[in-house]
């Protein structure tokens, strides 16, 4: 599938439902789903710097799993999961949100799959 097949129905399922590209150079957004803000560069720091939380819209997610690769975050009161993911062939990274009621595995499998078919 493509990447607008592989979002449309992750969108459907409800499996996220909100989605982020930043540039990783400048922390600039190249695409959003529209409804959910992210500040890149603020975003990106605290994945670099591995801190143990990340903000996204004034909610704190605290962070379960994080790699050079990868972030899987959790919200503690139960307002939802942010999953990243980086894209291996350009410099993007895939930032989404899942609702509390979706395992926070199958969110960060189904970003990083995104991020995968984007060409």
């Amino acid at each position: 599938m493509s990447f607008q097949q592989d979002y449309d129905k992750m969108i459907k399922e409800g499996t996220i439902q909100a989605l982020v590209i930043v540039n990783i150079n400048d922390g600039s957004i190249y695409w959003t789903s529209g409804n959910w803000e992210l500040n890149g560069p603020e975003f990106l720091k605290a994945w670099a710097e591995k801190q143990p939380s990340v903000n996204v819209q004034g909610i704190k997610y605290s962070v379960i799993d994080i790699t050079d690769d990868r972030l899987v975050a959790t919200n503690v009161k139960g307002q939802g999961h942010a999953v990243a993911a980086k894209c291996p062939t350009q410099p993007y990274v895939f930032v989404a949100y899942a609702p509390a009621n979706v395992a926070v595995k199958d969110a960060y499998t189904g970003t990083a799959k995104l991020a995968i078919s984007f060409k």
